[in-house]
């Protein structure tokens, strides 16, 4: 049976440790990633509470339009269909308890496109764009001998 083709490592164009998403300079980041995982499951258990669902529903009726303002100076035109955290939940969490995390204060109703641009600017991964994925992609197949996408 044919060997399974090497990994990329998640954090850098570098060939991943088998059976893992990382190469051995970022090992460590798995298990901090883990952590992460497992400090995630308490909020988890918070979005799964019928507080949050009544929560949301005010939030929403509150806000029917999308809240995002662009940098123009723009409202955006969207119907509100999900409700974000203007703090991350993890530090209205740490810092206020549990209660802040359902205060409206804290809450802004969004439309996906821009809930989920929200959330990638606060987690990292608003920067990327196709010229990095591409670039990123490329160095893998030319690390591994694969020439078919010379072209691409």
């Amino acid at each position: 049976m044919p060997e399974r083709a090497s990994r990329i490592c998640a954090k850098c164009p570098r060939i991943a440790v088998t059976g893992t998403r990382y190469c051995t300079a970022h090992q460590g980041a798995d298990m901090q990633r883990e952590q992460e995982y497992k400090a995630s499951n308490e909020l988890r258990k918070l979005y799964n509470a019928k507080r949050w669902r009544v929560t949301r529903l005010h939030v929403l009726c509150e806000d029917p339009q999308c809240t995002y303002v662009g940098p123009d100076g723009k409202r955006c035109l969207g119907l509100a269909t999900d409700v974000h955290h203007t703090t991350r939940a993890q530090v209205l969490v740490a810092r206020l308890g549990i209660d802040a995390f359902y205060d409206p204060q804290y809450l802004a109703g969004l439309c996906h496109m821009h809930h989920s641009q929200e959330t990638a600017t606060e987690v990292g991964f608003a920067g990327w764009n196709i010229k990095q994925i591409r670039a990123r992609v490329l160095n893998y197949l030319a690390i591994n001998g694969i020439g078919w996408a010379k072209g691409w």
